[in-house]
């Protein structure tokens, strides 16, 4: 047999398992090597492991039995992917993937999304993807150039969930579900220098608890607008000019006690903001 070191074999990954399963190693059908030992090919490989990926989240353990914990990154391989193999040795469980020729096939360019839209010629130079799942997950960025738009953009199972970062800021979009915020211990501080910041729920409602105390500030006005505005027991309103529009039976024209018109708290309706007539 001729050696098999120092040279290149096209393989096809193909379905098969490690007989322990703890090297993870992929199942190849190299046609230079099989030598027709099986009719199908899909029963005939030679057992891979994975170097495409150089820097592998992989087992370490010392000489004297000390296990460390190990870093690195992980990239799965898929049945069907076209790889080159190389061997350590002559024995064909050295084999390796050395890496994937990854324009086999003839739709080879990066898909922005997850249909068979491909970049065109001209883009193959703008836009960078970080990683793909096969289940329609992506981290990727784009440049402004050839038809594309500068932005980073994260994907959720299928646009489920998106992050888009582009000029006008950070964007997030919800398919269905909703955006949940979570710190155990700190705060969360979102500032715009110029501009706004809105909540818009067209079919919901906006809820905000807290344990201690909620407080709004506006340099010029608040405004609270609804069909029903309902208050709490306690409720202190105070300002140079606070207006309740319309008649509202929790104000202190009709007793209520809350102070909603500008005053420090004696309960009496003010010139500056009974209820209107």
């Amino acid at each position: 047999m001729d050696s098999i070191l120092n040279k290149e074999f096209p393989g096809k990954i193909i379905l098969g398992f490690d007989e322990d399963g703890k090297r993870g190693r992929y199942k190849v059908y190299i046609p230079e090597l099989m030598y027709g030992i099986y009719d199908e090919e899909d029963q005939n490989g030679i057992f891979c492991v994975n170097h495409t990926n150089k820097t592998r989240d992989t087992y370490i353990e010392q000489d004297d039995g000390t296990k460390l914990a190990a870093g690195g990154t992980y990239f799965p391989l898929q049945i069907g992917t076209r790889v080159i193999v190389k061997f350590f040795s002559e024995d064909f469980e050295s084999g390796y993937i050395d890496r994937i020729v990854s324009d086999y096939y003839t739709k080879s360019q990066p898909s922005p999304d997850f249909g068979d839209t491909r970049l065109t010629p001209e883009q193959r130079d703008d836009y960078y993807q970080v990683v793909k799942s096969k289940a329609k997950d992506m981290i990727a960025i784009s440049t402004s150039d050839h038809g594309l738009t500068h932005q980073i953009y994260i994907y959720y199972d299928d646009k489920k969930v998106t992050l888009v970062l582009d000029d006008a800021g950070l964007h997030e979009f919800v398919k269905t579900g909703s955006i949940t915020e979570f710190v155990k211990t700190g705060s969360i501080t979102e500032t715009v220098e110029v501009g706004s910041i809105s909540m818009t729920v067209n079919k919901g409602s906006i809820s905000g608890i807290a344990g201690f105390n909620i407080s709004f500030a506006a340099g010029i006005a608040i405004t609270l607008a609804a069909p029903t505005i309902s208050l709490g027991s306690t409720i202190i309103i105070s300002g140079g000019n606070v207006t309740c529009p319309g008649h509202y039976e929790n104000c202190p024209q009709y007793g209520c006690g809350c102070f909603c018109d500008g005053s420090s708290g004696d309960g009496a309706g003010g010139d500056g903001g009974g209820a209107g007539e």
